[in-house]
């Protein structure tokens, strides 16, 4: 018991904003992602002014708690190598960025789709060459699952199941936007959340969960995008046309049906608290995310933060 007391006495050491600077470069170090200090400014829970970030940064470094290269900050101290991987991720980014509108007005094509967001690693304006497009998807009240499978079917058929450009494993409907895991994991995905397509929802989104400023308190997004896709397609508003009614029900409710069944099946030996939190299914909500990655993040970012807060207890 003693570990988690020294360690708590020793953040007790630190001021409000230097604890904060310490969570988010704890937090964005596991991605190898040094960050400058406007963006430790931008990622804080409360608005401190720039003389202030210097200031706590500079304490930090003093401290031993934080390392800088080239105006990158870091818990860790190859910033340098982790800066080199951040800016050709930067460049691997900008190859995707290309990329997308195409396959943007092909999502927002389809019937129910209501708004479209990146998230994911693309969403902080970085890739590994190997990634892929993570959307986060809106849809139409009791229509997710709908939506969800026609998305799927042609991601199947013709794309070959390819996950690189076209990655849609987190739906929720327009009447149920908020997200209940608050944390800084979530906080974090969807403050950096780029709308591409019908922004107005992806902003109600924002709205329903502006829990997220406990985290980060006035986070403005670096990058926009244009809306991609402003056409309205009449086949999409055919399509829904002749499935506003009992049957477009009854197929919603069999497509969730048969995918919780699927995974189920596939997933058999996830505890049941586990299953809900990775792989949540209800009519409002589909999460696809399998490997948990939101538990494994949060439980690292308590682990940095204790080994960083041990080097203050750490004899000189």
């Amino acid at each position: 018991m003693k570990a988690p007391e020294s360690h708590i006495e020793a953040q007790k050491q630190l001021s409000t904003i230097q604890q904060e600077i310490v969570e988010k470069l704890a937090y964005f170090g596991l991605f190898k992602h040094p960050l400058r200090a406007s963006e430790v400014q931008n990622a804080l829970n409360n608005y401190y002014n720039y003389e202030h970030i210097n200031l706590a940064l500079e304490k930090l470094q003093q401290l031993g708690l934080c390392y800088q290269y080239d105006g990158h900050f870091s818990v860790h101290d190859d910033v340098e190598n982790r800066l080199k991987k951040r800016q050709n991720n930067e460049k691997n980014a900008a190859l995707f960025f290309a990329k997308l509108p195409f396959f943007v007005r092909l999502m927002s094509a389809f019937p129910y789709v209501r708004g479209i967001a990146i998230s994911g690693s693309l969403s902080k304006g970085v890739i590994h060459a190997d990634g892929d497009i993570d959307y986060f998807i809106i849809t139409t009240n009791k229509r997710l699952w709908l939506a969800r499978m026609l998305l799927i079917i042609f991601k199947k058929l013709f794309l070959l199941n390819s996950h690189r450009y076209f990655c849609v494993n987190y739906f929720v409907s327009e009447k149920h936007l908020e997200i209940p895991d608050k944390n800084l994991f979530t906080a974090t995905e969807i403050s950096t959340l780029i709308p591409v397509y019908g922004h107005d929802v992806v902003r109600k989104f924002k709205s329903a969960n502006a829990w997220v400023s406990n985290y980060y308190g006035h986070f403005e997004h670096p990058i926009t995008i244009d809306s991609t896709s402003t056409k309205k397609y009449s086949l999409k508003s055919v399509i829904e046309f002749l499935l506003n009614n009992p049957l477009g029900n009854w197929l919603d409710k069999l497509f969730m049906y048969i995918t919780i069944w699927r995974w189920d099946v596939k997933f058999k030996h996830f505890n049941r608290s586990k299953f809900n939190l990775a792989l949540r299914s209800t009519r409002n909500v589909s999460k696809h995310h399998p490997q948990d990655f939101q538990t494994q993040v949060l439980t690292r970012v308590e682990e940095s933060k204790r080994a960083i807060y041990a080097k203050l207890n750490a004899p000189k």
